[in-house]
C-alpha cells in the first residue's frame, strides 16, 4: 500500500459510500478521485491508502492539480465588507495568481476584491470553462 496525505498529488477525492465502513473493529471509507479515477481507502481526516497497482506516477501527479479554473461565476459570498462588495451572486470574475505565501487550490480561488485580492471558497462559486 502506498500512504500519502489528501493535499497530495493535485486529487479532487469524493467518498465514494454512503456511510462509514465498519469491519469488526476497523472502521475506513473509500475515496475516489473525480479527475483520474483511482481509489484509496482512509480512516482518517489526513492520509489515503492506495494499492500499488497504480502506477506511482499516477499517484503523485493527478491530472487535475494544473486544471485551475481561469474565470469563476458567484454562487453565493458569505464573506463581508467592502472588500467583497463586487462579488455578488452570477457576477463572474478572472482568476488572479495568488498572494505571497497562498495558492489557488480545491479549498478556492484567488480573484480580485475591491482594492485587493480575496479568495473565494469552493462552494461559492463555479468555475466557467
Amino acid at each position: 500500500m502506498i500512504t500519502i496525505e489528501l493535499t497530495q498529488g493535485g486529487h479532487k477525492w469524493r467518498k465514494k459510500n454512503l456511510m462509514t465502513i465498519f469491519k469488526g473493529r476497523k472502521h475506513f471509507d473509500i475515496l475516489r478521485c473525480e479527475v483520474c479515477g483511482i481509489e484509496g481507502k482512509t480512516n482518517s481526516i489526513a492520509t489515503i491508502s492506495i494499492k500499488e497497482t497504480y502506477n506511482r506516477n499516477k499517484v503523485y501527479n493527478c491530472r487535475g492539480k494544473h486544471e485551475i479554473a481561469k474565470k469563476i461565476k458567484i454562487i453565493k459570498c458569505t464573506a463581508y465588507g467592502e472588500t467583497f462588495a463586487n462579488l455578488i451572486p452570477n457576477s463572474t470574475h478572472d482568476v488572479i495568481e495568488a498572494p505571497n505565501g497562498y495558492s489557488n487550490d480545491t479549498m478556492g480561488v484567488w480573484v480580485q476584491g475591491v482594492g485587493e485580492p480575496v479568495k473565494v471558497l469552493s462552494y461559492e462559486y463555479e468555475e466557467i470553462n
